[in-house]
């Protein structure tokens, strides 16, 4: 059985390096994402499913959420697969329209819990690197809510 749901999914990426001058500089992006979807459960996992337009066209995103994983898969203007388990690094691509990067994933942190206002609150906490180098320190925070509560 699946049910509609209110999503709010808000990404935090952080970049270190430095500049040409060989000074330290931080950029940071947030994004949020507000969207209904469609939640269920399937043989012990969760699944979310909800689509958000984006600059380039529309992206479906899903979420698999069982004990201690978290999967996120996108699909159309951009394609991703991320596989976040604490302490685990995986590996994936990342396809834009510009152009195809691999990624290693190192998930430093995940917690899922249910609360009484809403059906899950989901926090990642994750560094991408390519190269063997860490690149960006990301953070995804993401509240699955029922329609008549949200």
């Amino acid at each position: 059985m699946s049910r509609k749901v209110s999503i709010e999914a808000a990404g935090i990426h952080t970049w270190s390096g430095t500049d040409e001058a060989g000074e330290r500089i931080e950029e940071r992006e947030e994004t949020v994402t507000a969207a209904e979807g469609t939640w269920s459960v399937q043989n012990g996992k969760d699944f979310l499913l909800y689509t958000e337009e984006t600059e380039d066209g529309p992206v479906r995103t899903l979420l698999k959420l069982s004990p201690g994983r978290l999967e996120v898969t996108k699909s159309g203007a951009l394609r991703l697969r991320l596989e976040l388990e604490t302490g685990k690094t995986s590996e994936t691509w990342y396809e834009t329209p510009a152009g195809r990067l691999g990624l290693e994933i190192r998930t430093s942190a995940l917690e899922a819990v249910r609360d009484k206002d809403c059906l899950w609150r989901i926090c990642a906490e994750y560094e991408l690197l390519w190269g063997g180098e860490q690149h960006v320190s990301c953070r995804l925070e993401v509240r699955i809510a029922d329609i008549e509560n949200s």
